[in-house]
């Protein structure tokens, strides 16, 4: 016979029944449980860390303004941007063959945004794809041109728009109409 020193034969413990009568997993419980702990912190992120007009970075929209009137594509105004006003972002995109759209937004004395766009794209298609559900809301004469007001696609942003044969002209943002007007009034 064989001995091993006093070393005892060990039992493998017992797997604990489980009865499935009483144990469901809960698939949609735990996925709710996960997203929650990753979008709580991340919606309280968002909220309180949000940069302040000041923190906006200012850029050169000269060069975007060159370039499309480079491309031809449309008749390009520029505005005079007004004392205090400065360009925050400005991007010439092509969504097409001979289609460019003009984005420049600006940070105004206030501290709001107005977005200056300038396009070839068809008006209809345009103001559906900036303005959502934005309605006209009739008319101002600004530098001598009749520019329709629009409301805008959120809550207390608005719109005046410019519709010219060759080209759109869109300022939109959630600067009051006066400084909207202001803009405006500098493009030539």
């Amino acid at each position: 016979m064989y001995h091993d020193g006093g070393v005892s034969e060990r039992s493998e413990p017992e797997a604990e029944q489980i009865d499935p009568k009483r144990y469901r997993p809960k698939p949609i419980r735990d996925i709710l449980l996960s997203l929650g702990v990753i979008l709580v912190p991340l919606v309280l992120l968002m909220a309180f860390c949000r940069p302040s007009a000041d923190q906006a970075p200012t850029v050169n929209a000269e060069e975007v303004f060159r370039a499309a009137q480079t491309a031809g594509t449309f008749p390009v105004l520029v505005p005079s941007v007004p004392q205090g006003w400065r360009a925050t972002n400005a991007t010439l995109r092509s969504s097409g063959p001979k289609v460019l759209t003009l984005r420049v937004t600006y940070l105004s004395p206030g501290g709001k945004f107005a977005q200056l766009l300038e396009s070839n794209q068809p008006a209809d298609t345009l103001l559906r794809t900036e303005l959502g559900q934005g309605r006209a809301q009739g008319s101002s004469p600004v530098g001598g041109r009749s520019w329709q007001r629009y409301s805008g696609r959120r809550a207390g942003e608005r719109a005046l728009v410019l519709l010219q044969p060759q080209v759109t002209v869109l300022l939109a943002g959630d600067a009051p109409e006066e400084e909207l007007e202001q803009l405006a009034g500098t493009l030539s």
